[in-house]
């Protein structure tokens, strides 16, 4: 393989030298920085011999080169004379670190307020079916029981902020305590600290925005401080001066501001969807599978919780999430229905009961995604029922997982059954509506000749004549359709397996040697002594981790005997940089053998088990 004629083609279809402003590689990729992503010829690049693929990702062309891909670089450094020292551009992220924030600080607190939710809804519907009184000590008790969690909110998510952003929690829930304070919340006109600082009249109660961006600050307080006072006086003055640095600027500016933003965007929100239902339905409905596809919903969390808490209620994307949901439960049940597969009729009836109760990711990309018709089923009946739905008025009174559950907390607190109807109406017509659809529109079934070819070969799994390869890591196994990545998930480099690790250390899954090592660690290729060239990538796009993340035990050429010991990595700190842990492990020889199976005996597996099986 001409290794300088694949670099020139790069160079060329990457819009010329002029056009590349760095570059790095990774273990089966370079990434090049461009100046203008439009100059890029993508497809003609494709046609490259050499290269398996080609993406725009996290700011970086990306293009696939597999176990060539050191030498088409060093052809590349030598023409273009890369800055190594140079870190990758993070700005391209922002967005996805924004996401992956509020994702991390709002998901631990979800079972405390969806279990508050759901009896804010429970209680409406004991009152509406009068089976208790609307007042009295068993609805006073109940009542606390569904509002406790909203009404102290800052106190849950100065927890979950804490840990976000590695800061102490007891610190961080101080603050929580002081906004909440009895003359904080009483406060009937302004204070001044220092007769300096002017403290405007705000209340914190079941506030978001205040906590989140304080424990942000104090975060930052907090380090500093903790770098420049003397190791013995650190316990003592740390916390103390964060505290008195902290508090004052949070309640003078940060926490007015923060409530002042909530309460805007909220407001902005219930705007679009009181004036434009019809619009922001079809809009926010139709593209609501793709909303979840990205993890754009995250961004609403916020905005949620403020209607909930200002308002009492949402209007527009709890409604929308509830019919969109119902409606992939629908076309999976049509699928089920339709395809003569009994494997694949499976998966599509148990993603369909996870749909229903509101968890769509198994409908979403097993079965709807897949096929893409039924998806297209979904996208025009979520629209189309949540336009008629928010023209009605359609109301959310809790913090629920949109699904049939969640039916209760459409009750109207005043007693009245109208919005509890049209969610009823609704979610029977968005399940009809794209069952029916799917229906009418069809789709290519999937083939069981395929599964009785993976029955054949799993039986001959364990002849001698095929080779297991343990598991380096212990973690729960992820199809690599289903890594966000396509250089994995379309098999660029080859077939295996994903693990959500739930470990730090990575062994030997066979013996053999050491035949790359990305500097940085993230990433190494092993070869067996049978022969298997095996990459395990730890986390996607952890590249430009420098330091203090991958502790590497062996180099290139070193041998190993399974079940030695050949990296630790600190897993936590991949995740508060907002990067997925999910570690890929491929084959990179694939093509050497009939097929690569998973072996693995349950969905969780251990360092050391069968994990798969390369079958001659």
């Amino acid at each position: 393989m001409n290794y300088k004629s694949i670099a020139e083609k790069i160079i060329e279809f990457s819009g010329g030298r002029e056009n590349i402003a760095d570059g790095l590689h990774c273990i089966t990729r370079v990434r090049l920085y461009l100046k203008d992503n439009e100059k890029a010829d993508i497809t003609k690049l494709e046609k490259v011999e050499g290269v398996a693929g080609v993406q725009f990702k996290s700011g970086q062309f990306q293009v696939i080169l597999g176990n060539h891909v050191n030498n088409v670089f060093n052809e590349l450094d030598l023409m273009l004379n890369f800055q190594k020292s140079v870190e990758a551009p993070k700005k391209s992220r922002v967005l996805d670190n924004i996401l992956d924030t509020i994702a991390q600080i709002f998901t631990p607190i979800i079972p405390a307020i969806v279990g508050a939710g759901i009896m804010k809804g429970v209680l409406s519907l004991l009152v509406t079916l009068k089976w208790i009184e609307g007042s009295g000590d068993t609805y006073t008790i109940l009542n606390i029981i569904s509002d406790a969690a909203f009404y102290f909110l800052p106190f849950l998510l100065a927890a979950s902020a804490s840990r976000r952003f590695r800061l102490n929690e007891f610190i961080g829930i101080s603050l929580a305590g002081i906004l909440m304070y009895p003359s904080i919340l009483s406060m009937e006109a302004p204070m001044k600290f220092l007769n300096i600082l002017h403290i405007p009249v705000v209340s914190y109660a079941s506030s978001v925005l205040p906590i989140i961006l304080g424990i942000w600050l104090m975060s930052y307080v907090y380090k500093y401080l903790d770098r420049i006072i003397p190791k013995t006086l650190r316990l003592v003055f740390t916390p103390l001066l964060t505290l008195t640095i902290t508090v004052p600027i949070v309640l003078a500016f940060i926490g007015p501001i923060g409530t002042y933003m909530g309460s805007y965007v909220a407001l902005a929100s219930n705007y679009l969807f009181d004036k434009f239902p019809l619009i922001a339905g079809i809009l926010v409905g139709g593209i609501y599978p793709l909303i979840i596809m990205t993890g754009m919903h995250y961004a609403y969390f916020p905005v949620l919780l403020q209607n909930l808490s200002s308002y009492g209620y949402d209007n527009g994307f709890f409604p929308v999430s509830l019919f969109s949901n119902i409606a992939q439960a629908g076309a999976v049940f049509a699928v089920a229905l339709k395809t003569k597969n009994k494997q694949f009729r499976n998966v599509a009836i148990s993603s369909g009961v996870s749909a229903l109760l509101g968890i769509t990711e198994p409908a979403l990309y097993g079965v709807n995604l897949k096929l893409k018709k039924p998806l297209y089923a979904v996208m025009i009946s979520g629209g189309a029922v949540s336009a008629v739905a928010l023209s009605l008025g359609m109301r959310y009174f809790g913090f629920v997982a949109p699904g049939i559950a969640a039916l209760p907390v459409t009750v109207n607190p005043d007693g009245s059954v109208g919005n509890f109807i049209i969610a009823l109406l609704g979610v029977a017509v968005s399940f009809v509506l794209a069952f029916g659809l799917t229906l009418v529109f069809g789709f290519e079934d999937v083939s069981e000749e395929s599964e009785k070819l993976e029955d054949k070969k799993s039986a001959s799994v364990d002849k001698e004549s095929n080779f297991i390869i343990s598991s380096p890591i212990s973690g729960s196994l992820i199809p690599l359709e289903k890594v966000d990545d396509n250089t994995f998930s379309k098999e660029m480099v080859g077939k295996g397996v994903a693990l959500n690790p739930c470990d730090n250390k990575i062994i030997a899954p066979f013996d053999g040697i050491i035949t790359a090592l990305i500097d940085t660690g993230h990433a190494m290729g092993l070869k067996s002594n049978d022969g298997i060239e095996l990459l395990i990538h730890i986390g996607l796009e952890t590249v430009n981790l420098k330091q203090n993340v991958f502790f590497k035990k062996i180099k290139v050429g070193d041998t190993f005997k399974r079940g030695d010991l050949l990296l630790e990595f600190n897993r936590s700190r991949i995740i508060d940089e907002g990067l997925s842990v999910v570690t890929p492990i491929i084959v990179t020889n694939s093509d050497e053998y009939l097929d690569v199976l998973t072996v693995a005996n349950n969905n969780d597996v251990k360092a050391g088990d069968k994990l798969l099986a390369a079958i001659k």
